[in-house]
């Protein structure tokens, strides 16, 4: 065997943060990100996370250290990069923030998060302390140890401000009072003008990190800003009458429940010049799912009235299960009358579409055996098994009793489907409660599926038609 040599490691620029900010100036962000990586790599620093080829994480993830523990070339990069915005660190343990990384080397005056707590008999600051706790996945104690701290409420809207912008990796306290990592330090409406400096700063502040796409990594790597730290904001303005100036109107949420949210939004759009609100809502809900975008608008119609919402509504419309979409239209025709903008958009967009198909139940039964089927009914139950669990079993094994894990015996039901004119168009096989298949009457071509209780079809009129009847079937 020759000698293979072993490929030789590219040299490292002697100035990379001046590289990176090059880089990131001529729209190269995982090239300046690559840089950093293996700059601070090689100055000591750890990783966050370590993912291996296989997509798995390996390892234990280092918590950010304390500046004094840096040695002077790991001081001497970090204060630098405490001056440069927009590079990113991506998963090295240091905070991914200019703005942090100032507060972390006591560039800036801290706040909340660099107090000095007693953590397990040592004096750390908090942000540390959280850490370490974060990396054991210990977010109860995490709560604990804020709650400890007998916080004023504006305190704890500094931490929770800081925390939903990226502050030192930290998760726990993110999703506010949603999920594990929830932590809920008053209700949303317990914020109140005492807190307008604090909302006023905050929007500020927010304005900037989300105003200039260069600066995600400045802004906890997210592209929207968060939706409870909006509400939150939102929340004083009310309190403290503050009109809603256009820089704002992006951080503006909306919500259709529950009743507290929905009030808090009509008084928010009320700060909102009148010409200015629906176009604000639709912004708003123009990337939501059609369910929430329609329930939301759905809730404000009649406050915020407007063609352009009610034209949002509709078009979203046909994303909607069909019991929902009949729900929404039966609506939009009881206010046609009282709310302006709804009648000419229903109507156009009930000329245009198409008469939705009429399906009904002719016949429905539960086959305790295969004698009960005929011929094409014993091919389609075996095609529907097949469908199921991939295995190509007969009939009568798909009907046996006693406990086969194969066997739908006892849960199986057969329908019949009609159409308007009581034809037989479709056989339904549902099966094991959840799961089920829907042919063309008499034979083994599938037009949809039941998975989960979820209909998948891919024809939207067939579709609609089915969940029509399925409801009333169920």
């Amino acid at each position: 065997m020759g000698f293979k040599p072993r490929p030789l490691r590219a040299r490292p620029p002697a100035d990379p943060i001046a590289t990176a900010v090059d880089l990131v100036a001529r729209g190269h962000h995982a090239e300046a990100t690559a840089v950093m990586h293996t700059a601070l790599v090689d100055l000591g620093f750890g990783e966050t996370r370590v993912k291996q080829a296989d997509g798995n994480w390996l390892g234990t993830p280092q918590p950010v250290p304390q500046a004094e523990q840096l040695t002077p070339a790991q001081l001497a990069i970090a204060q630098q990069l405490a001056r440069v915005e927009g590079i990113s660190v991506a998963d090295i343990a240091i905070p991914p923030s200019a703005w942090c990384r100032r507060r972390w080397l006591g560039i800036d005056p801290g706040g909340v998060l660099e107090r000095t707590v007693d953590f397990e008999g040592e004096a750390l600051p908090l942000w540390r302390a959280l850490s370490i706790l974060q990396a054991r996945n210990a977010f109860e104690d995490c709560h604990a140890l804020i709650s400890s701290l007998g916080l004023s409420k504006l305190e704890l809207l500094e931490l929770f401000t800081d925390i939903q912008l990226g502050a030192y990796r930290l998760r726990v306290f993110r999703s506010f009072h949603w999920g594990p990592m929830g932590f809920e330090p008053f209700a949303i409406t317990e914020v109140a003008a005492e807190h307008e400096q604090w909302a006023l700063s905050t929007l500020q502040r927010i304005t900037r990190l989300f105003g200039d796409s260069a600066l995600r990594c400045e802004r906890g790597d997210t592209d929207e800003a968060p939706s409870v730290l909006c509400w939150l904001v939102m929340a004083v303005l009310v309190e403290t009458n503050t009109p809603v100036v256009p820089d704002w109107e992006r951080f503006v949420r909306a919500a259709f429940q529950p009743a507290n949210y929905v009030e808090l939004t009509k008084c928010v759009l009320r700060l909102v010049p009148a010409e200015r609100r629906a176009p604000v809502l639709i912004d708003w809900l123009q990337t939501r799912s059609a369910k929430f975008a329609v329930d939301v608008a759905m809730a404000h119609l009649q406050d915020v009235p407007s063609k352009s919402l009610v034209e949002l509504v509709l078009s979203r419309c046909d994303q909607l299960e069909a019991k929902k979409k009949r729900s929404v239209l039966a609506e939009l025709s009881r206010l046609s009358p009282k709310v302006v903008g709804i009648r000419g958009p229903l109507a156009r967009y009930n000329k245009r579409r198409k008469p939705p198909l009429q399906l009904k139940i002719l016949r429905r039964f539960t086959p305790a055996s295969v004698f009960e089927l005929n011929d094409s009914q014993r091919r389609q139950l075996e095609r529907a098994g097949a469908l199921y669990d991939g295995q190509q079993l007969s009939a009568s094994r798909r009907l046996t009793p006693g406990g086969d894990e194969h066997s739908f015996h006892g849960y199986l039901k057969i329908v019949e489907l009609g159409d308007g004119q009581g034809k037989h168009v479709f056989d339904l096989f549902e099966y094991n409660v959840d799961s089920g298949s829907i042919f063309k009457a008499g034979t083994t071509d599938e037009v949809a599926g039941i998975i989960q209780f979820g209909l998948e079809c891919t024809e939207p009129k067939l579709k609609e038609a089915l969940q029509l009847v399925l409801e009333d079937y169920t």
